[in-house]
């Protein structure tokens, strides 16, 4: 087990519960590009507070995280749930258990900025999402504005208490996903940080 996963292992009972502003905000979005027929694939899912909530409006749902203790959560919600339609899996993206072109949409809330090569990642998902379709986000771009929040994260990030953190402005996230073979669709404003919520779909 690396440290990294230790990391999420760890703070994985603080991460529970029922959703907040944010995370309300991003399931409400999410309701208007999902649909009853699609295979969703959930990036970093941690505790499925969203995966579990989406996986009413879709037909099939894989949650995919490296914490098994954000994992083991994550199930028992969902069979607390009685859903029966969601799949958790301990793995990354580049798993061979994936094969191209093998879902209609992929998400990945609050995840970007800790994958240390993002522009191999975005490549990785568009390979693996089916022609036209959605790569959906949520990401803090803390590079745009000067906040304690910020040098308190890189701080933390560079002396190895938090994993590995980068921090961008909205527009090179932007960026990045068109030389990853996306157009981007729609971007709005969740919160101050601030937080974008980011459609884009696989050219």
């Amino acid at each position: 087990m690396n440290a990294t996963e230790k990391f999420w292992d760890k703070v994985a009972y603080k991460s529970k519960g029922e959703p907040g502003p944010i995370t309300s905000a991003i399931i409400e979005a999410c309701g208007e590009y999902l649909t009853s027929d699609d295979r969703v694939l959930d990036l970093g899912c941690g505790t499925g507070v969203i995966t579990n909530k989406l996986a009413s409006i879709v037909d099939t749902m894989v949650g995919l995280d490296i914490s098994s203790v954000m994992l083991d959560i994550a199930k028992e919600q969902a069979a607390e749930a009685s859903l029966n339609n969601v799949e958790y899996i301990k793995a990354t993206i580049f798993d061979e258990h994936f094969n191209g072109e093998s879902f209609d949409a992929i998400l990945a809330f609050n995840v970007l900025p800790y994958i240390e090569d993002l522009p191999s990642f975005l490549k990785r998902i568009n390979t693996l999402l089916k022609p036209n379709n959605l790569f959906i986000s949520s990401t803090a771009c803390m590079k745009e504005r000067r906040s304690i929040m910020r040098y308190i994260v890189q701080f933390l990030s560079r002396l190895g208490i938090i994993p590995k953190t980068s921090v961008y402005r909205k527009e090179e996230l932007e960026n990045l996903f068109k030389e990853g073979g996306f157009r981007v669709y729609r971007i709005k404003k969740l919160s101050m940080l601030p937080e974008y919520f980011i459609v884009a779909v696989k050219k």
